[in-house]
């Protein structure tokens, strides 16, 4: 996978029992299907409780980003993609659109209608920073 198809890969695109990604929007344009390894299912399988019961925390709360401002952010939404966002409205919180890998941080932004804090993929420039620092030490 490229780091960008990972970066942007969402908690519905990982199928554990069939051992594949589905990669979307890859390279064209085009989606694809690749093989999750079975070495890594149970490392992701952990993460992804780490990530849900931060986005829990974050849709619980609903106290927003405690900026101060007063302008009722929510946390633990997602970006969707088009316009999927005025046709579900509700899947920005939905568990299958949260991102595998989100950033520690959210991102506040204005949807029609309302502010709110929404959560981001990393930085592919983070990551290739962590890569670049593991590669040096081995």
């Amino acid at each position: 996978m490229r780091l960008l198809e990972c970066l942007r890969l969402r908690v519905k695109d990982v199928e554990f029992r069939r051992s594949e990604i589905v990669v979307r929007d890859g390279k064209g344009g085009k989606d694809r299907v690749t093989m999750l390894p079975v070495s890594l299912s149970e490392r992701l399988k952990a993460h992804l409780a780490v990530v849900r019961s931060q986005q829990d925390a974050g849709l619980g709360l609903g106290l927003g980003l405690g900026l101060g401002l007063g302008l009722g952010l929510g946390q633990g939404e997602m970006w969707l993609p088009n316009a999927l966002a005025a046709k579900y409205p509700s899947a920005a919180k939905e568990w299958g659109w949260q991102y595998v890998f989100p950033a520690a941080g959210f991102l506040q932004t204005r949807v029609p209608g309302r502010c709110v804090g929404i959560m981001w993929m990393k930085s592919g420039c983070s990551v290739r920073c962590v890569l670049r620092r593991s590669a040096r030490q081995s």
